[in-house]
């Protein structure tokens, strides 16, 4: 079977150091494409004691994931969170659109914030899935069962509405003028309380929850490739009024301020 096409990760924030760890991201089949951002496949060898514990900010979608002896769909989560990984094993996992998940569940993506629960608690059992994943067969037969386990429960939507969301999502992800819902009022054309329906129903978040998620997003990522960076300075260039009211927010989502979180990465870093 072909090898799957490998696709560039979705900006997301991951910090904690790096390990032995093996990541895949692989471009889904066409007809999924609209709905699945990427499958992404982990493996890691830590060794029979090792441990990491590897925190993430990840993009505002869903995911689905499926390891030995666990299973689970993650909502969008507002705030970072660890993952804990020990000695060798492996997780295949379908990150959603912001929008996509609802060609599962349908417009109402609000239910789903912060929300983890079993696969088979709310869709179709894992256990052929994960039998497959544990047979060592190659990343493209993985891929394709994947893919034949999620067609069946796809649903019908309101195609316009979930693009729209999309759109919406992708122009304050790439504008990094967009500080606050007046400007993405003026992008977007639509007025304040359409955008809070749009975006509650389809993607789950707040206009203002998403661009602060997507700024932050650009802060950690600064702070990492420059540790130096003046901290009032960044503040002011995301739209925050003053340095204390960025931080309180970077640790409200990150779970650390961002002096923190500079000295973590510094010790992170290889010497």
């Amino acid at each position: 079977m072909k090898k799957p096409d490998t696709v560039q990760g979705v900006r997301g924030a991951v910090f904690g150091g790096r390990r032995p760890i093996d990541m895949h991201r692989y471009a889904v089949s066409e007809d999924l494409r609209p709905y699945v951002r990427n499958a992404w496949f982990i493996d890691w060898d830590l060794g029979p004691e090792g441990t990491h514990t590897q925190g993430v900010l990840a993009p505002p979608a869903v995911n689905i994931s499926v390891q030995p002896g666990e299973d689970g769909v993650t909502g969008v989560q507002t705030r970072a969170d660890a993952r804990h990984l020990t000695g060798r094993s492996w997780v295949r996992g379908l990150l959603f659109r912001p929008a996509g998940f609802s060609i599962l569940v349908g417009p109402c993506l609000h239910q789903w914030v912060d929300r983890r629960c079993p696969v088979g608690d709310a869709f179709a059992p894992v256990h052929d899935l994960r039998a497959c994943f544990a047979s060592g067969v190659d990343h493209a037969e993985q891929l394709a069962a994947y893919e034949a386990w999620l067609r069946p429960q796809l649903r019908t939507i309101d195609e316009a509405r979930r693009q729209q969301a999309e759109d919406v999502v992708e122009t304050i992800r790439i504008d990094r003028t967009i500080l606050d819902v007046g400007t993405l009022e003026s992008r977007t054309g639509l007025s304040e309380r359409s955008l809070q329906r749009l975006l509650r129903a389809w993607v789950g978040l707040s206009p203002k929850s998403l661009i602060c998620r997507y700024r932050l997003h650009e802060a950690m990522h600064l702070l990492t490739e420059r540790p130096d960076t003046d901290l009032a300075d960044l503040a002011f260039r995301l739209g925050y009024a003053d340095q204390a009211h960025f931080s309180r927010d970077f640790a409200k989502v990150v779970g650390e301020p961002p002096g923190a979180y500079v000295q973590r990465c510094l010790g992170a870093r290889p010497t």
